[in-house]
């Protein structure tokens, strides 16, 4: 069944042209999206805002484990990739 499968996204993106190529598939199943151009600064902001709300839920519902030294590697990368990616955002939209 189609919700069952595993899907994916394939992500290309066009910095010149302020575009990113988004496919959402389950490679040789289900195709719910092709070569759909998006504007990759707005993009970007999404998939921060979602990053923003998915660190909120962790904290709210696991403050013991991303607060543990000995267990909160994953979580300490995942804020540090999270801060570049705003920042390398800020800088591109600075030169569009």
């Amino acid at each position: 069944m189609w919700f069952a499968d595993p899907w994916q996204f394939d992500l290309v993106g066009d910095p010149a042209q302020d575009r990113v190529i988004v496919t959402l598939h389950v490679p040789g199943r289900w195709e719910a999206m092709k070569d759909v151009l998006v504007p990759l600064s707005r993009f970007g902001r999404s998939v921060i805002r979602v990053a923003d709300r998915w660190r909120e839920y962790l904290i709210k519902n696991y403050p013991v484990e991303i607060s543990d030294h000995t267990k909160d590697a994953q979580y300490k990368r995942f804020i540090e990739h999270l801060t570049r990616a705003r920042q390398i955002l800020l800088e591109y939209e600075a030169q569009l």
